[in-house]
């Protein structure tokens, strides 16, 4: 084992010192995956061109504009059954008041925990600091409130709850277009999506208009509901 490691070692000698044995982790963590599937599919083996591909995407994601993505992360996907579990989170009842359907609130999920997740795993690695996601969550608090702004001019002052759900839902769908990278070259759309998510548990930003005080009455009718 000491000898692969060497060797994967010796092959990227491009990522810098820094994350150097981060990298390593991530290459012999795809070789022992890849080694695992050789052996139940009966493939013809690694290829050089193959160890080339994966070296230069860990080199790649380990740059300054951009983080590695955790493919366990990236294929992860919340069972249906297990919706229940998460009804009396803000951020799913953000999206009931909206009438966002059964999926969009599936979808949310998903992405929510692989945000959670990812991101733990940046912090962790001393990839990402508590700044740069303070930072970024900035960035998307502002982009949001421009969305906001443009969808909630549109409505009229006499505008009912039909209007008001069909433009939360128009914003809600700027959410999960995810289209607030957090580096330039991370290009997973569930990490902006998942991060929206994540402020709207927090109760920071919302989708229908007046989120803030149907959100309050929400939660405060459960709570008195729960204590009863």
């Amino acid at each position: 084992m000491d000898e692969i490691t060497d060797q994967l070692q010796s092959e990227l000698y491009h990522v810098s010192l820094h994350h150097h044995e981060m990298a390593v982790q991530m290459l012999e963590g795809w070789w022992l995956s890849r080694v695992v599937h050789g052996l139940v599919s009966a493939d013809d083996g690694i290829s050089r061109a193959e160890m080339d591909a994966q070296i230069l995407e860990i080199q790649e994601s380990l740059k300054p504009d951009s983080l590695p993505i955790d493919h366990e992360i990236d294929a992860l996907m919340v069972a249906l059954d297990s919706l229940p579990e998460f009804a009396n989170r803000p951020f799913y009842k953000q999206i009931e008041l909206v009438g966002g359907s059964r999926l969009r609130i599936h979808n949310a999920i998903t992405s929510y925990l692989q945000a959670f997740r990812q991101r733990s795993l940046w912090t962790r690695h001393d990839l990402l600091f508590e700044t740069d996601l303070k930072q970024y969550e900035t960035r998307l608090l502002r982009e949001w409130e421009l969305v906001r702004a443009q969808v909630c001019d549109e409505l009229q002052e006499t505008a009912g709850e039909e209007e008001m759900m069909r433009a939360g839902r128009a914003i809600l769908k700027w959410a999960e277009d995810g289209l607030v990278p957090i580096k330039k070259g991370v290009s997973v759309p569930w990490v902006c999506r998942g991060s929206l998510h994540m402020l709207a548990d927090e109760r920071r930003l919302g989708w229908h208009p007046d989120f803030a005080g149907r959100l309050e009455a929400l939660l405060d009718l459960q709570v008195e509901g729960s204590t009863s």
